[in-house]
């Protein structure tokens, strides 16, 4: 999905809580429609013209001061696709991001507590990308590896869309500096049983992205480990790494590259490299300062096969 607007909807209640008085309770309510209409004149599998549409409606209330506060979050998914790269392209990172198999759920369900104005427990259904491997540069680009790294969404299951998991996630933030550490489970499409089959654990350390700092940079790690060869493989490990860098001083128009790389080096790994790089500007015209032109290349590289 739109990677900008999802994390803006998902992390709703920072943004209401910090400016809310001390004990007072916010709500906010949040919709986002996706339609696209896909044409592939000459596709690896067949030609043809498919439709996409994702609707995601969410419910946000908080309470308490920018020092400590509490944030309850519900979101709803509604998609209706046909499946144009599994059906028509034939590509392995998935043109459109909002692609996915039909389906109609409960989203994101999910608590978090803010205290000493630094330090966040988050718990529930949680989608993994809305807190790690974002790259706000890269945002509005369709395809779905300029989201989460195909060396982490290629090689096995993630709390992510179409079908979040548990999850339980701690930040803190120290100046320019904002880490998050997370606990998920190991096969998303079992809600029923969020401890049974392993988990995977994720760190990142960011600097300069609460601070919209000239250089932004994320560094990952990850580890995935469950017992069910027919899931994914029963081991592995990786880390990616984003950098975005703004090109130009202030002004009205905005100027930011990126660069992503990520990395599974274990020999059961389908993805073992990844790279994206690209370029954001905002108001490329002077006279719709609220536009973007992003422009994007992603190269995800098939154990055994050409990239």
């Amino acid at each position: 999905m739109n990677t900008r607007l999802l994390r803006r909807l998902c992390l709703a209640p920072l943004v209401l809580a910090a400016g809310a008085a001390a004990a007072t309770p916010s709500l906010d309510t949040s919709l986002i429609w996706n339609n696209e209409a896909v044409y592939t004149p000459d596709g690896a599998l067949r030609a043809g013209t498919t439709y996409d549409s994702m609707l995601l409606a969410a419910l946000d209330a908080g309470t308490g001061d920018a020092g400590a506060h509490s944030s309850v979050h519900l979101s709803f998914l509604a998609v209706r696709s046909g499946l144009p790269s599994g059906r028509y392209i034939g590509d392995f990172q998935t043109a459109s991001n909002i692609e996915a198999p039909d389906a109609t759920r409960l989203y994101s369900a999910w608590y978090r507590q803010t205290w000493s104005h630094a330090n966040s427990l988050q718990i529930g259904l949680i989608d993994l990308n809305t807190l790690f491997d974002v790259t706000d540069a890269a945002g509005l680009l369709l395809n779905a590896s300029f989201g989460l790294d195909p060396t982490l969404s290629g090689n096995l299951p993630v709390s992510t869309y179409p079908e979040p998991g548990y999850g339980l996630v701690y930040g803190r933030r120290q100046g320019a500096l904002t880490l998050h550490a997370g606990l998920f489970q190991a096969d998303p499409g079992q809600r029923m049983r969020p401890l049974g089959n392993g988990a995977l654990t994720i760190v990142e350390l960011d600097y300069g992205y609460g601070a919209e700092a000239p250089t932004q940079i994320g560094i990952g790690l990850w580890r995935y480990r469950q017992p069910d060869t027919a899931l994914a493989a029963t081991a592995l490990d990786g880390g990616y790494l984003n950098l975005s860098q703004a090109l130009n001083g202030p002004g009205t128009r905005h100027v930011r590259a990126f660069l992503r790389l990520g990395l599974a080096p274990g020999g059961d790994s389908t993805v073992p490299r990844h790279l994206s790089l690209g370029v954001d500007v905002s108001a490329p015209l002077a006279s719709r300062p609220d536009d973007h032109f992003s422009l994007g290349m992603t190269r995800a590289d098939l154990r055994g096969l050409r990239a």
